[in-house]
């Protein structure tokens, strides 16, 4: 068991590590083919996985999830490059993830709109992993984590009371 004067050394060692690394949080992981000067926007990155149609279909398919506000949107983002990047490396998924997307890619935009309504209100596996991958996506941007949700990342809270909703606490606690 490590004496008093051990645990402050190192107390004071991990403070030290922390006040260097702020400075590198201060930026965002950026993803391929982003350029923060340019917003985060991609700047000519080539997917990796996707044709062309595929990859516009996706980023319009993205901006229908989380569409352009006062805020940026998946698209703006760049989320179908993260999401086409991501798939990238894994075969199964990414098939599973095609042929999902294929009927999309013939549709108007209207249609697109209206096929992703129905599959949502289906709760189908593909829409589910559309959106959750596109969740991912934007949120591990600038856009996504600075811009809309004001993370700094500098803030440590004192405590964590986790979700406060009544229907989401477990028998017998409270919120």
């Amino acid at each position: 068991m490590p004496s008093r004067r051990e645990l402050l050394v190192s107390i004071a060692v991990t403070g030290a590590a922390a006040g260097g690394a702020q400075a590198q949080l201060q930026t965002v992981h950026q993803h391929p083919g982003h350029d923060e000067t340019a917003g985060g926007a991609p700047t000519g990155a080539k997917p990796k996985l996707l044709n062309g149609a595929e990859f516009e279909t996706l980023g319009e398919l993205v901006e229908m999830i989380i569409p352009r506000s006062d805020t940026p949107g998946a698209k703006d983002a760049g989320a179908h490059l993260i999401i086409d990047h991501m798939l990238a490396g894994q075969r199964t998924r990414a098939a599973e993830f095609r042929k999902g997307l294929a009927p999309f890619v013939k549709l108007s935009s209207a249609k697109r709109l209206e096929r992703l309504t129905a599959l949502h209100a289906g709760k189908d596996a593909f829409f589910r992993m559309l959106k959750d991958m596109t969740v991912d996506a934007y949120y591990s941007t600038r856009e996504g984590l600075v811009t809309e949700l004001g993370w700094s990342g500098y803030n440590a809270l004192p405590e964590f009371k986790g979700c406060t909703h009544p229907e989401h606490q477990l028998p017998g606690t409270k919120a």
